[in-house]
């Protein structure tokens, strides 16, 4: 697991993920930046964790920052971050101490909450309560890497892997934007396989326990889609 540094005063990269590190991708993207700039260039690369799933209110959203503000009072040469969400949360250090600092952002979706705080649930967030991310990036040097979330081509790829599924569970967690890519699987479906009954199983209503149980009494006319998951336990 990476870890970050204490008070770097080099030039170094930082990768701030709230992601996870522990998945596969978000790791293997951190070893090859590590490796490219450390191990070529010369320039260290360090890692920091900002999952705001175990972030439980603005108060710890606020602790986290300033850690951050003590640990990398010298800015980075660039910071990159996995999930917009980690974005948000450091916008008021991108404003002070790591001001003009260059950023990648990885993210999903096109829009976000303009308050964080409202990220924390997966009810709906009314238009006015939505910020385009390519309208907040004009404020700062940013780049934007969009990984879209794959609803049709999913859909599409289980039907000819189970053409005879009738319901096809997804399961998700019970944030912002799995909220926004529920109501995307609903309005693809319909459109695509009105016979589809789609159910959707998140994490904040189930624990891993019943999960396992729900899953194993789906029979062969049921397909899964595996889109997020969190065990706070």
């Amino acid at each position: 697991m990476p870890v970050g540094a204490q008070n770097p005063k080099e030039d170094y990269i930082l990768m701030i993920s709230s992601s996870n590190f522990r998945e596969k991708w978000a790791y293997e993207l951190f070893s090859s930046i590590d490796k490219k700039y450390e191990k070529e260039v010369g320039m260290n690369v360090y890692a920091e964790s900002l999952s705001l799933w175990f972030l439980d209110g603005p108060e710890a959203i606020e602790a986290k920052r300033d850690y951050l503000r003590r640990r990398y009072a010298h800015p980075p040469r660039l910071i990159i971050f996995i999930a917009d969400l980690g974005w948000y949360a450091c916008r008021p250090l991108l404003d002070t101490i790591w001001k003009d600092v260059p950023t990648i952002v990885c993210h999903s979706q096109p829009h976000s909450a303009k308050d964080i705080n409202r990220r924390y649930t997966g009810a709906h967030i009314a238009e006015d309560q939505a910020v385009s991310i390519p309208a907040v990036r004009d404020r700062y040097k940013t780049t934007l890497l969009y990984a879209p979330v794959y609803v049709e081509e999913n859909l599409r790829l289980v039907k000819e892997m189970q053409p005879q599924i009738k319901q096809l569970v997804v399961l998700l967690n019970d944030r912002y934007t799995s909220y926004i890519v529920e109501k995307r699987f609903e309005e693809v479906a319909r459109k695509m396989f009105p016979s589809l009954s789609l159910k959707f199983i998140t994490s904040g209503s189930t624990d891993t326990e019943q999960l396992l149980e729900q899953l194993s009494s789906f029979g062969s006319e049921t397909g899964i889609i595996y889109g997020s998951w969190i065990n706070r336990s």
